[in-house]
């Protein structure tokens, strides 16, 4: 009932910035955005169910294209996500669980979200399975307007 209950706030929190959930993982959550200003919502969301949700909730976020379709056999295939995008969105969140406000996003979803956000640490990290340095931020909220 208490993980129940966690994910129904969760994925009302996603529905209300336009966000599609993905699929319930254990005790994780996975959702993507797409359209115009997905970055923006994403983290709006995030920073939302920071406000909502247990303090321990970790929420990282990266942008870039993704799979989705069905997987599995066809009598029990589900539709998913999965992709580069996808990995390093749990790499990313892995690092945010470890700093202050446990949300993080990678450079690509926060460019042009400056005037928005108040960030935290910012690291350039080596992540598994990829060449290029990752740079990630902590986002602690948004900025009063």
């Amino acid at each position: 009932n208490i993980i129940n209950a966690h994910y129904y706030q969760s994925t009302e929190i996603v529905l209300r910035y336009d966000g599609i959930p993905a699929k319930y993982i254990g005790d994780a959550f996975l959702y993507f955005f797409s359209g115009p200003e997905h970055s923006l919502r994403a983290v709006k969301a995030a920073v939302h169910s920071k406000r909502v949700l247990s303090e321990n909730v970790s929420i990282g976020m990266h942008s870039g294209p993704i799979y989705l379709g069905k997987l599995g056999h066809p009598d029990y295939a589900q539709t998913d996500i999965m992709g580069d995008t996808v990995n390093l969105a749990s790499r990313t969140e892995a690092w945010a669980g470890k700093t202050e406000s446990r949300v993080g996003a990678t450079e690509s979803v926060v460019t042009g979200l400056e005037d928005y956000l108040v960030f935290g640490k910012i690291e350039e990290k080596a992540v598994k399975g990829r060449e290029a340095i990752c740079k990630v931020h902590e986002i602690r909220g948004l900025k009063e307007n």
